[in-house]
């Protein structure tokens, strides 16, 4: 049986992981837009043909989509934060709570003897 510490934890790391996803698609972005930024130039300084406009416009698809990709799932992350409301100040609590229920925890289990630390029961 999971315990409310266990939840709690898993609350925490499920935010810590979606902040980090956002700043991990954040860089990428950036890197595409760069590459699309490239390409611009490349497009300007180029003696188009048919060839090579098909290659710079293929090129620029690849980009443009992969980065459609990335803010569709920002876009994702973002309604998830609003739709549960997480925002800094519930991400704090949620910190807040883990810090109390591990002391509380901690302050519980010299009761228990018969646990170990992980609630695992002692061997007799």
């Amino acid at each position: 049986m999971r315990t409310a510490l266990d939840i709690i934890t898993q609350m925490q790391e499920l935010t810590n992981e979606l902040d980090g996803k956002m700043a991990y698609l954040n860089k990428e972005l950036s890197k595409l837009d760069k590459k699309m930024s490239s390409i611009y130039h490349e497009v300007e300084l180029a003696n188009l043909d048919k060839e090579s406009s098909i290659k710079l416009m293929a090129k620029m698809q690849r980009v443009t989509r992969q980065r459609r990709e990335i803010k569709m799932e920002m876009d994702n992350i973002k309604k998830v934060n609003a739709t549960l409301r997480l925002n800094k100040e519930m991400k704090a609590k949620v910190d807040q709570a883990k810090i109390e229920a591990d002391e509380r925890h901690r302050e519980n289990i010299q009761y228990a003897h018969w646990l170990k630390e992980d609630n695992t029961y002692l061997e007799a």
